[in-house]
Parts: structure tokens; sequence; C-alpha cells
């Protein structure tokens, strides 16, 4: 299995990539080219279609011609949502039109921004249209007048917040280029004491987080202990899947790499997780809203929302054990519909080759996540799984399309003043105002930051950098958020007063990057205000994705994220002898580690102390062993297994050597 886990010539166009770009390395003018180009495009479009629309108005007041009102009105309709009810000029349809609006400027952009819906604003805008047949005879002639001065507040204020956006991100790309050294230096902490591999150990805490893991995936019926809220955002189950996934992967790759046994069998729960129809059953609705075409399934086409964040989790769990069971043909069989078996049948391979065919094809490069909407943080994970499936066969996928998403990472999905967006739209190329503005500030570095070390870590440096200099600060030994109150968050996960989600994030993202200064001080804050529950490791009204990251906050050093996708375990993990079998929650492992042919373990009672089973597997046919702390000799089988019975009353080390 050696090559399982030799990234061969995947991460030689990573290492250069390394550096910290300087703000005039990423995009330097208001729109990069091509979100400026569909930008163009729109305004064009929509230009012409204004002025066909006041063709028949023009027509009626400069000509001979005898044009229908209702026609001039119907025209006016394309100025703005609402245009036609507003050209009618009675008193109901002006009051429609208002009405019309308000409802494509809260609810259409909503769903569009949320979905990639566009039944609704389309909706709206030609039922605002054909309001225009309101028209009568006894409409006043200067009617259309509404329309237009509608369509000349509503753009105008839009521009306006366009250009005070512009001229916030100027006044901060000056700011940022005067303190840019010092910003970046302030970020690279000295490599030394970090531990090897061989002597990673979890202590109690970090074992009662990793139960917390084992419970969500191991115990209750299905999604029982997932939060399961109607509004989807943060908890929807693709992400609390994701999250708790990632935080395995680096406690097996780190810690455990030579126990599979029930920590392979809970991410395999969390991968097989993905496709059920509770977490992937909502595309066929919003592929068809936002595509207008029925495809139920969640992979071909866009959705990177679910298959980029899955895929990291089922290429590096396959990377990192060598279990290529998704590798097989129907080994992964969405299920979108909860009343049909119809599945939708794909294997990992299909899903990455998906990912490469559909980065060529986009002008922006970018898998659109919702509909029509690209977001940088989901294809990240999509370049992850590709990085973990080449390490995994010395294939190049990633190599293929690196050059053109990195060109266009950096020039269309990043802003004058270096910040990374959270998304664009596709479709528009326009910047989404007012209140969406909050997702294009600093704020979408903190996501960015971290998934982006593996692929491009000069970017994921430098989005770190920004976080630490402008949104956290360290008061009397307790990090803060500047300008916001730890106490006034929202847990987006559980829609409740928290800042778990948010405050975990930051403690993973600091500890990737080696800042353990700030990484401390976070974790100062999580004790001051968290509130911990009976559970052994819960805390009050936190999400599942936030603890999840609390959980890999317990065991994550630098670079592990990095290195868990990149590098993978040591070869060992994939020749030497393996703990394979143990019961859950009787048997805890704190390591799992092996150099060839020996395997040092580090075992746990969670229940009462007494006598456990436990299996090994990989040993050499029929070659004798023993147990160096007690003496106990043993022969493995014919097939290189065999069961031992060993006594666990706290931290119990046991290291299987050959004789």
């Amino acid at each position: 299995m050696d090559d399982v886990r030799s990234p061969g010539s995947v991460a030689d166009f990573i290492h250069q990539r390394e550096g910290v770009p300087s703000l005039d390395e990423t995009c330097t003018k208001t729109y990069g080219p091509v979100m400026g180009r569909i930008r163009r495009r729109t305004l064009i479009i929509y230009g012409l279609l204004c002025a066909a629309g006041l063709l028949p108005a023009f027509l009626g007041y400069f000509t001979a011609l005898r044009i229908p009102v209702k026609l001039i009105a119907v025209g006016c309709g394309v100025l703005v949502p609402g245009g036609g009810f507003l050209a009618a000029g009675t008193h109901h349809s002006i009051v429609l039109g208002i009405v019309t609006i308000i409802l494509f400027f809260t609810l259409g952009f909503k769903t569009l921004d949320m979905f990639g819906d566009l039944i609704v604003p389309v909706l709206l805008w030609v039922t605002g249209g054909i309001g225009g047949l309101m028209a009568g005879d006894h409409s006043p002639s200067w009617a259309p007048l509404y329309a237009a001065g509608a369509a000349i507040l509503v753009w105008g204020y839009w521009e306006f917040r366009v250009q005070r956006q512009l001229f916030n991100l100027k006044r901060s790309r000056k700011r940022r280029l005067e303190t840019f050294d010092a910003m970046i230096q302030r970020i690279e902490p000295a490599a030394a004491g970090e531990p090897e591999p061989a002597v990673r150990e979890l202590g109690e805490e970090g074992l009662a987080a990793s139960r917390y893991l084992y419970d969500l995936c191991l115990t209750g019926d299905g999604y029982g202990n997932f939060d399961r809220l109607f509004f989807p955002s943060l908890a929807a189950y693709r992400y609390q899947l994701a999250y708790a996934g990632y935080a395995l992967m680096t406690l097996q790759c780190k810690y455990t790499p030579n126990f599979h046994g029930y920590l392979n069998e809970a991410q395999r729960f969390l991968i097989e997780g993905y496709t059920r129809p509770e977490t992937c059953g909502y595309w066929k609705w919003e592929s068809l809203a936002g595509y207008w075409r029925w495809n139920p399934d969640p992979v071909v086409r866009g959705n990177v929302i679910l298959s980029g964040w899955a895929s990291a989790l089922i290429a590096g769990y396959g990377a990192n054990t060598g279990d290529l069971r998704y590798e097989e043909d129907g080994a992964l069989r969405f299920r979108p519909f909860k009343n049909s078996e119809k599945t939708y049948d794909h294997t990992i391979r299909s899903i990455i080759e998906s990912f490469k065919e559909q980065i060529l094809r986009e002008p922006a490069a970018l898998i659109s996540c919702e509909p029509q909407m690209q977001f940088p943080i989901c294809n990240s994970y999509a370049l992850l799984g590709m990085l973990a499936y080449d390490r995994t066969h010395r294939s190049n996928h990633t190599g293929e399309i690196y050059e053109k998403f990195i060109g266009s990472l950096t020039q269309d999905f990043c802003e004058l003043n270096g910040d990374v967006v959270t998304r664009r739209c596709q479709l528009t190329g326009l910047r989404f105002t007012p209140k969406t503005a909050l997702m294009n500030s600093s704020f979408g570095n903190i996501a960015i930051a971290q998934a982006y070390n593996p692929v491009y870590p000069g970017l994921a440096r430098r989005s770190y950098a920004i976080v630490r200099d402008e949104l956290l600060c360290i008061e009397d030994g307790i990090a803060r958020m500047r300008g916001i109150p730890w106490e006034k968050m929202i847990d987006m996960g559980t829609h409740t007063r928290s800042p778990g989600s948010l405050l975990s994030l930051l403690e993973v993202l600091a500890l990737e990057f080696g800042d353990y200064e700030m990484a401390g001080a976070l974790a100062a804050a999580e004790k001051k205000h968290l509130v911990p529950s009976k559970y052994r490791f819960k805390f009050k009204d936190v999400s599942v994705c936030g603890m999840a990251n609390l959980a890999a906050a317990r065991w994550n050093r630098k670079n592990d994220w990095s290195d868990t996708i990149l590098k993978g375990p040591p070869a060992a993990a994939f020749s030497g002898p393996l703990l394979n079998g143990c019961r859950y929650p009787q048997v805890l492992v704190a390591k799992a580690f092996s150099h060839g042919d020996d395997l040092e373990l580090v075992l746990y009672n969670g229940a009462e102390a007494g006598e456990q089973t436990i299996r090994l597997e990989r040993l050499h046919r029929n070659g004798a062993y023993r147990i160096r702390e007690t003496g106990h000799a043993f022969t493995a089988g014919a097939e290189g297994k065999a069961d031992l019975n060993c006594h666990l009353d706290g931290r119990t080390p046991l290291t299987i050597v050959p004789v």
C-alpha cells in the first residue's frame, strides 16, 4: 500500500504556492476579468430589454401611431420589478408595484442568495410587468414616469451601496498595504516543539472529546444525535457530517493511524450519511428552481456544497486507511427520495472526475454550490478531495485544473483589499448588497484560511493574518472579537445565543497555523463563555458543527489538517500491525502507532475497569510476539490475526513487539 500515502507529484505545485501573495498579486480591480465580463453582459442585456420595453412608449408619445396604453405599461415592466403595476397608474396598481419591489429585493434575492432559486425573482419581475394590463383608458398619460422614477431610485440606491462598498474596500486596501509586512510576521511563530507522530497520545480531555464524536456516529438511530432544524443554514446535515468526519480524520492520521475498528465504522457512517434522502434530497428542488430542469442526481452538476464537502471525507478516508471500498461500482448510492428506492450511483472516482470536468468547463472555474452561486469555501473541499484522491493513486487530476482554478480564485474571487469573497453570482456577476455585504468582509477569511491551507498555503496564511490582525485581540489572556461581544453571538447551527460555533472554528484555525498564543486565549474564552452540560464533553446550545470543531481543538496541532490531506499517516499505517477489533465504549484508544513490526497502544477503559478482548491484525503469519509491559507471549494465527485479553484500568500502555 505504499502508493496510498505517496504524494508523488501532487504536492509539487502546492509547494510552489507557499509564499504569501502580496495584495498586488491578487485582484487589484473592482471586478475580476471573468466576473467583470459577466457583469457587462448582464448590463448589456438589461439595457437592450429596457430599450425594447420603452419602444412602445416612445412610439406612442413621439409618433402618430396609436399604441395601446396597456402595451406601454407592460413594456415599462422591464425597467424595475413591479414597473408594469406602477406604469398602470391606478391607486391599486401603484400599491401592488411597491409591494412587488419590496418582495423582489427581500424574498426574491433571499431565495436566490440562499438556494440559487430563479423562479421566485423571475416570477416577481414577470408578474410586475404583466401588471401593466391593469392600465385603462383613464390612466394618466404620464403614469410610465412612475416606473421610470422607481427604476432610477431603486438602481440608484443599489449603485450607491455598491460604490460605498467599493470605497470601504479601497480604504481597507490602503490600510493593509501599510501594515501588510507586520501583519504577516505576526503569524509566523517558531515551528520548534511540534510533537512527532510516534509520541502523540490523547489525554483524558481528548478522549472525552473523541467519545462525543463516536457517540454521535455509533449510538442512536440514524440522525438521532444530530441537530435538526427546519431552517437549513449551518444546521444542514451535510455540514454536521463533514465537520465530525474531518475531526476523526485528523485524529486517526495523527494519533491512531494503526487503529481501524470502530473509528473506521464511525467515518463510514458519516460518509454514507451523504447518500440519505435527509442529506441529499434537497438538491432535486434546488436544481429545478435554479437550473429549471429536473435532475435529482446530487453530483453531476453543481451542488459542490454537498459533493465537495463529502469528497474530502470520502477520498481522505481511503487515502488514510487504505480502505478503497468507495471506489467500487455503485459504492455510493445517493437516494434523494424518501418514498422511493431510486438511487444515483457513484464512486469517489466519478465524483472527482465530475469536479475536474466542471472546473475546466466553467468560465470562472469554480463549481456552483447553490445553482448560479459559486462559493470558494465549498470549492476548496472539492480540491481537498481531489488532492487526497491523487495521493492515493499517484494521479494528477488536481494538477490539470490547478492553475485555472487558482487564477480565477485570486482574480475573480478576491477583493481589492485581499479578502477572499464568500460567493459570487455566476449568472449576473453583480454584487449582493446591502444586507449581504457582511459576507464579503473579513469574516469570510475565517473559513477560507483553514480550508485552503493544503491548497494554497500562502493565501491561507494571508487570510489568517487578516483575521488575526483585524478581528481578534487578547485582553488579560482571553481572546475577544473586535466590536462583537461573545455573549451576543448566535450559533448558526442551533440558532441560539452562543459563541460556540465561531469560537471553535477560530480555535481550530489558530492551531492549524501554530498560533498557540491565540489558541490558548480562545480556549480561555471558551471556558469563560461556554456552559458545560451534564454530558462528559458537551456545551449548552453549541451545535454539532461547533462541538466537532471543539473536539478537534483537543488534538489538532500546526498543519495537522494540511498534513492529513497532503501527506497522510506514516507508511507503517498501511503495513504494520493493526488494532482492528475492540468494543466501544468499553475500550478507548488514545494511541495506536507502528514503526514497522511493532504496535504501540495506549488504551483506557470506557466503562468499568476489567478484562477486555482486542483483536490485532496484519501480524506476521504464525509469528511470535510479546507484550513488553507484561511479558505476555502469544502467537499470531495463519492469517496474521490474534485475540488478546487485557486488563484496562485507566491509562494502559501495551507495546506489542515480535520475538
